[in-house]
């Protein structure tokens, strides 16, 4: 089993790749785990899938890479979702927004090219 929250060695870190694929949009909602679910979550124990936070003594200026603990890998895997959960949602409604937007509009240009459409509609 991972020790989590140890500090890292620069190998490790160095075995940890920079993210370098795209990203990949979100189009649906994911359900966000409840508590008994995340009781038993775990993060992927593969080197590359590691993740890490700087620590800088200010007094030696030394820096530390600190594997995230337990709690923090489980905290980031939610707070993705619900972001990645979010921004589903405000894509979504830009979209409908838009299209309600160029309806609109097309309905406009049809008034100003025939005003008497509007007498038609009463």
């Amino acid at each position: 089993m991972n020790k989590f929250g140890q500090v890292l060695t620069p190998e490790e870190v160095a075995a940890v790749p920079m993210p370098m694929a795209p990203w990949v949009e979100p189009i649906k909602i994911v359900s966000v785990p409840t508590s008994e679910e995340m009781a038993v979550w775990v993060p992927d124990s593969s080197p590359d899938k590691r993740r890490f936070r700087w620590e800088q003594n200010v007094t030696t200026g030394e820096r530390s890479a600190i594997e995230l603990t337990l709690d923090e890998y489980k905290a980031r895997h939610v707070a993705k979702i619900i972001t990645r959960n979010e921004y589903v949602v405000r894509k979504t409604e830009d979209a409908r927004r838009a299209a309600r937007q160029a309806t609109l509009g097309s309905l406009l240009d049809k008034i100003e090219a025939d005003p008497t459409i509007l007498d038609r509609i009463k």
